[in-house]
């Protein structure tokens, strides 16, 4: 990367995404070699098994694998010497299956915060079994003081007012933008909710430029959103999209090492 101040990524993923794996140990190695020391780090297997939990035995076991998947990245980020934040992806059928509680899902493992993916998941913010849900994420992030990562894009579906009803009532709950989707309407919530920030992974130069422009600049978090920019450089409408791929560090690293963060992005903002 160009800015050698920059230590932190807010947006890293592990696990499955699409039928690629991205293991822990790969990511973290590739995060050192490049100059980051520290990372808000989130599980896409939480998203790519969603269509296969037919039964509540299916559920059980995205459970498990996430929490095995995820114990074992700590283990890898302490090898590696980096400072792993980790989130959790909340998938509602987990809940409404009666696989765990908010609660109990959280003191299962050292999250830090959640992360939210209407893109990943099919929330229905009418449904009482989802609005239940989002009540205890946000009233357990409030009172644990935990950031919510919130993935956005040019859809309605993931739009930035998609949670805005949460947004707005737990005033005191840190609120990461993912993307910068739909800049204008996302600088309208930030304007009238200052505990919402932005972050730039896979953001336009133009939709970095608008938040800067109105005046946010100084949250705007960076982050790559990786590996998942390898999936789409590497992966994605080439021979290997529809083989089962593992990647490496070497691999990652190719990519990453790459990125172009915006010249005028502040490095490592006071965050929390």
């Amino acid at each position: 990367m160009k800015n050698p101040e920059i230590t932190i990524d807010y947006h890293v993923n592990i696990g499955q995404f699409n039928r690629a794996y991205y293991p822990a140990d790969s990511v973290f190695e590739t995060l050192r070699r490049c100059g980051i020391s520290e990372a808000w780090v989130m599980n896409t297997t939480s998203g790519t098994y969603f269509p296969r939990l037919s039964t509540p035995a299916d559920t059980l076991g995205l459970h498990k694998k996430i929490l095995s998947q995820n114990t074992e990245a700590k283990e890898y980020a302490g090898r590696n010497g980096l400072k792993a934040h980790f989130l959790y992806w909340v998938v509602p059928k987990i809940f409404e299956d009666g696989v765990t509680t908010v609660s109990d899902a959280m003191k299962e493992f050292c999250y830090e915060g959640f992360k939210l993916n209407p893109r990943g998941q099919p929330w229905n913010t009418e449904n009482s079994s989802h609005r239940k849900i989002l009540d205890e994420v946000f009233s357990y992030a409030g009172e644990h003081k935990m950031p919510v990562w919130i993935h956005t894009g040019y859809d309605e579906c993931d739009s930035p007012e998609r949670f805005l009803e949460w947004i707005e009532k737990f005033k005191d709950v840190r609120i990461v933008m993912c993307h910068c989707r739909q800049a204008e309407r996302l600088s309208e919530i930030m304007r009238k909710n200052p505990q919402v920030w932005a972050e730039n992974s896979f953001a336009g130069a133009d939709e970095i430029k608008f938040l800067q422009d109105a005046g946010f600049g100084s949250r705007i978090l960076f982050g790559t959103d990786t590996p998942c920019d390898h999936y789409w450089a590497k992966v994605h409408g080439t021979e290997y999209e529809n083989a089962d791929v593992t990647a490496d560090a070497d691999d990652l690293t190719e990519v990453y090492s790459q990125y172009q963060e915006p010249e005028s992005l502040k490095a490592n903002p006071e965050f929390l």
